[in-house]
């Protein structure tokens, strides 16, 4: 449980401090790298659907095999 907790609030302060460090004008040329890269935001989303049907996946397997061994 303090794993967890541990993981929710030192990664987003984690972030913000890298963040925070990154000279602005860096920061400035990355987003308009990042605008203008072409990638389409339908790819977050075919990646997002293949990463939860993997664990859906996983778990029918995990309890296919729970209940086999019974």
């Amino acid at each position: 449980m303090l794993g967890y907790l541990d993981d929710l609030i030192v990664t987003p302060l984690g972030l913000m401090l890298a963040i925070r460090l990154i000279p602005p004008g860096v920061m400035a040329e990355a987003r308009v790298r990042a605008a203008g890269s072409g990638v389409e935001r339908s790819v977050g989303r075919i990646g997002a659907a293949l990463v939860v049907f993997a664990w859906i996946a996983a778990v029918r397997c995990i309890m296919y095999l729970v209940f086999l061994l019974r």
